[in-house]
């Protein structure tokens, strides 16, 4: 009998994501760099023999050098430090503000800003989360999502068909992306 193991993403499929999810090429080059680094010397992911990527509380005590999968932490560490946000820092609707207005920020798209304004602070209509965040804005250009590994989670933005890439990419791996409805 023939069984499917989930595979651990490869490098180039990691590669190909940071292409669609960082905007600026030269964090892009510097990703890519760490990355390929990291794949072609897991030691260097280490520093006093700890993981020495990603947030103080972020839950990575299971990695050692000998980890087949520091190459996904290490694209998940990267791009949650700048293009991502972690979920676990909202705790109301000013950290939803804040967080949304970096990524509005980060990916050059202010003209929507109008729209997270008034929704967050004006609409008393609907309170808004991560749960329906999308709901925000009036376009079908862009999506909030998440991309979770283990218990840790942050929340993106992009255009909709890059992230039917992106999902397409990360589909074998350990990372689940799904848009914020």
């Amino acid at each position: 009998m023939f069984g499917f193991k989930k595979k651990n993403n490869s490098t180039e499929e990691l590669l190909k994501a940071l292409d669609l999810i960082i905007p600026h090429q030269d964090q892009r080059d510097f990703m890519k760099e760490t990355l390929l680094k990291i794949t072609n010397d897991k030691d260097s992911a280490f520093e006093n023999s700890k993981y020495r990527f990603g947030y103080m509380d972020s839950e990575r005590s299971h990695l050692d050098k000998k980890s087949k999968n520091i190459g996904t932490y290490v694209f998940y560490d990267l791009i949650t430090e700048s293009y991502l946000q972690l979920t676990r820092k909202i705790n109301n609707q000013d950290d939803l503000w804040s967080k949304i207005s970096v990524l509005l920020i980060n990916y050059d798209c202010n003209h929507l800003r109008p729209q997270l304004d008034f929704q967050i602070y004006d609409n008393k209509d609907v309170e808004y989360s991560i749960d329906n965040v999308n709901s925000i804005f009036d376009t079908d250009d862009y999506v909030i999502y998440s991309l979770t590994i283990k218990s840790d989670s942050a929340i993106g933005f992009i255009s909709r068909d890059s992230f039917n890439l992106i999902r397409e990419l990360l589909k074998d791996s350990e990372l689940m992306i799904e848009i914020k409805e």
